[in-house]
């Protein structure tokens, strides 16, 4: 009798052993881990290094088919959309450009609903504008990417959002993420964002001449 329960226990002790070799080799490993973040708590998933894999999901807002017209004003980017992402946000406007044959430049600018150009308010690492507010839109690209903040979203009207004031541009969609404060956004003149926008000089011959200091709106 004694013989057999030793014999047990020796085999208890075993199993234990193998069960925590197997946890050993896992931690070491890496594997995942959940963690918890983003809005209302929504649980992410970690790679060994503990970098989140899922992220907030992205919002694509559809926006125009049709030209608004020289100096129009295109469909709305809705407050409540940009409010969701509960900080800045980044926005990836998709456009199309709009020209009949003699346009001799094409920009957009971010506006709130009281036709009040608001560029100025935001940041972005590849957008250029004048200092009036017009952001150059390349005839041979089709986007334009720019950070607009949490504070400035929320000033936007409830029932209005952020629209795009155009000039040869059709704002098709915009796809909105969370965002954080790029570059401050470089300026040129009248001129410069025209040649930039038709093709006729590019990013480094405006950078190489010098642009302009300060916005004008």
């Amino acid at each position: 009798m004694l013989k057999r329960f030793l014999i047990m226990l020796l085999l208890c002790g075993l199993v234990i052993f193998t069960a925590c070799g197997d946890n050993a080799d896992n931690d070491a490993a890496g594997g995942t881990e959940a963690v918890s973040g983003g809005i209302g708590g929504n649980t992410g998933i970690t790679d060994g290094g503990g970098e989140t894999i899922d992220e907030i999901p992205a919002i694509t807002v559809t926006l125009d088919n049709d030209y608004a017209g020289n100096w129009g004003y295109s469909s709305s980017i809705p407050k409540e959309d940009l409010l969701s992402f509960d900080g800045d946000v980044k926005v990836v406007v998709t456009y199309m450009i709009h020209d009949t044959g003699s346009a001799n430049q094409f920009i957009i600018a971010p506006t709130m609903d009281d036709e009040v150009r608001i560029t100025n308010l935001m940041t972005s690492d590849t957008a250029i504008s004048k200092p009036d507010g017009w952001m150059a839109c390349h005839f041979d690209e089709t986007k334009i990417e720019f950070v607009i903040p949490a504070d400035v979203i929320a000033q936007l009207s409830d029932d209005g959002g952020l629209f795009f004031q155009v000039f040869n541009v059709i704002p098709r969609s915009a796809v909105l993420s969370p965002g954080e404060a790029q570059a401050e956004m470089l300026l040129f003149t009248d001129g410069q964002i025209k040649a930039f926008t038709t093709g006729d000089a590019t990013l480094e011959e405006l950078i190489a001449e010098g642009g302009v200091d300060e916005w004008s709106h």
